[in-house]
């Protein structure tokens, strides 16, 4: 098995990759899902358009059959009342044609008994025409009226002879009301009748006196009453002084309504109408209906998609769980057999990489780390920092006793500087305060070391000193170029030089290290040169680290000119971080 270093667990565990992979993590779905909602998405598209199209084709048939067959009842209804009137109009026709009944216009003296009994025989009010199957009739009366104003009735329910002769009356007064029209009819309305007035003529069209007709609005409501099952509807018999009797029920006059209009005699016109929303009502728990079998099919499909979703993507988890183990170090994982030629091909690939990782892993990789850990162990064993510690601050303390403060303060700054860079703990990142402590401390003991010929400033800008202490940067990333400005850059200058550190913070953080040394050709970075010993891989790897760490928009560039100085720009991501309570 493989055998992870202390350093390698700390760049695997370290929050900012953690952090990083959760919120990838986060973003992405699970091939389950994708392959579920795919399923499910098709499935719910197909339904709904199957769904759509049938409530479309069954409205279309559907509504034309109910329209047909609501215009063919209201024509049947409306059919049977223009029959009752035409019923009238053969009455009519048949009373002036009676020679007898003539005799009642035209004569001196005439029989009011033999008259009436002919009317009553000519009307035929009691046969199965004025009734059309209905228990009420259509024609209740007749009253006959010569220029002497003289009048001879029938009527469909019997009087007593006072109510009679009443009733005469008032018909009298309607015909003096129609005397006075100018209308070929005049039709008069009370809460039980409805009154006809009309002309009698003989053969040359000379009026020979008046006939009033009285209607039954009862009969009339008893041919409608198909209509009464439904919720919205209207029916009218109209003549030319406007509505004779109606009755309204249409709830949704915006909606356009089935009408079926029908010209009649007398002047009449006969009217029905039933609201388009019946029909519509009638669909309404079929497409609720079939909505809700849709809603069932699109769940047991969700269900079943989940399912197939599942079984289709197990062998695919299966191998990421494998790959996390080879990940972890375990190189003897291995996968087992799939019948998928796809899959199969990618058992035998993996399984043929891991014996080949786990070869060159026990064969090279960790005989050279346990040779490496070795070396280290015994070089720490060598320099004990708690032996070297001690022993510095020992001379520090003799030379505070003998009043050479300089030398102390070189011993403490020497000692902080070995403790930042050899000692301290296998941090990958540490707060800038910290890391610029350790580049100061490089830098006082430098310039004691070379007096003025090396003189250094450090500059913060864009904000207090304060301000970027809690910022993240990796771990000597700048006290190496800043070391490397000194060897190369103005250790070999004739002459005095300076170095200046400049931080300064926008979108990014970002130090500049420039001094007024040598300089270097940068096409020479990473490569040998015969010329020049040294290579600057320094830069390169630190360039390398930030760009593994942080991604691409990050690392370092060089300015250099030889003989004029060198100029190091280091670009960091603002990461700041809060000390913990």
């Amino acid at each position: 098995m493989r055998r992870i270093s202390h350093s390698q667990k700390k760049v695997d565990e370290h929050p900012i990759n953690k952090s990083r992979h959760m919120n990838i993590m986060k973003k992405k779905k699970t091939l389950s899902q994708h392959i579920r909602k795919v399923i499910v998405l098709c499935c719910t598209i197909a339904i709904l358009l199957q769904v759509v199209i049938t409530i479309s084709v069954v409205f279309h048939y559907y509504i034309r059959k109910e329209e047909e067959d609501t215009q063919y009842l209201l024509q049947s209804d409306n059919e049977m009342l223009n029959t009752s009137v035409r019923f009238l109009e053969e009455r009519i026709l048949a009373i002036q044609n009676d020679e007898n009944i003539m005799d009642f216009f035209l004569a001196e003296v005439y029989s009011a008994s033999d008259t009436e009994n002919r009317l009553q025989t000519q009307a035929d009010l009691f046969s199965e025409r004025n009734r059309q199957g209905n228990s009420e009739p259509f024609v209740t009366g007749i009253y006959l009226f010569n220029n002497r104003s003289d009048c001879v009735s029938t009527i469909y329910y019997p009087l007593a002879a006072s109510e009679k002769a009443k009733d005469v009356n008032e018909m009298q007064v309607l015909r003096q009301k129609y005397l006075q029209q100018t209308k070929p009819f005049y039709i008069e309305n009370d809460l039980s009748h409805f009154h006809l007035c009309l002309y009698l003529y003989d053969s040359v069209m000379h009026p020979l006196g008046t006939c009033i007709v009285s209607l039954n609005p009862e009969y009339i409501e008893g041919v409608y009453t198909n209509l009464e099952s439904l919720r919205s509807y209207s029916w009218s018999l109209t003549g030319q002084d406007g509505i004779v009797v109606a009755d309204n029920h249409l709830t949704h006059q915006n909606l356009d309504p089935i009408n079926n209009t029908m010209q009649s005699g007398f002047g009449l016109t006969i009217q029905s109408s039933v609201d388009r929303w019946e029909i519509y009502q009638t669909l309404e728990k079929t497409i609720i209906l079939l909505l809700s079998v849709s809603a069932a099919v699109i769940v047991c499909t969700a269900l079943i998609g989940s399912a197939v979703a599942h079984k289709a993507v197990r062998p695919l988890e299966t191998i990421a769980d494998k790959i996390q183990l080879v990940k972890e170090g375990h190189y003897d994982t291995r996968l087992g057999e799939y019948q998928t030629v796809e899959l199969s091909n990618i058992s035998d690939t993996f399984n043929g990489m891991t014996e080949h990782m786990n070869h060159l892993v026990n064969q090279v990789y960790e005989t050279r780390l346990l040779h490496q850990e070795s070396k280290i162990k015994y070089l720490q064993s060598q320099m004990n920092p708690h032996f070297l510690f001690n022993i510095l601050s020992m001379i520090g303390m003799k030379a505070a006793v003998h009043g050479d403060k300089e030398t102390q303060k070189l011993i403490f700054m020497l000692s902080r500087l070995l403790q930042g860079k050899i000692f301290r703990k296998n941090e990958i990142e540490i707060k800038l305060s910290e890391e610029m402590e350790i580049v100061e401390f490089y830098l006082y003991l430098q310039n004691s070391r070379f007096g003025d010929k090396i003189t250094y400033s450090v500059e913060y800008k864009g904000a207090d000193r304060d301000q970027f202490a809690s910022l993240m940067v990796p771990r000597l990333c700048i006290e190496p170029l800043v070391e490397n400005a000194v060897a190369h850059g103005l250790e070999p200058k004739e002459g005095n030089g300076h170095i200046s550190v400049i931080i300064s913070r926008n979108k990014n953080l970002t130090v500049t290290i420039e001094d007024d040394g040598v300089g270097f050709d940068k096409d020479t970075i990473g490569k040998e040169n015969q010329s020049s010993p040294h290579t600057h891989v320094g830069l390169f790897n630190i360039d390398r680290i930030l760009k593994n760490l942080y991604g691409d928009t990050y690392g370092v560039s060089v300015e250099s000119h030889i003989g004029t100085g060198t100029r190091v720009n280091v670009i960091f991501p603002l990461i700041e971080r809060q000390e913990e309570d």
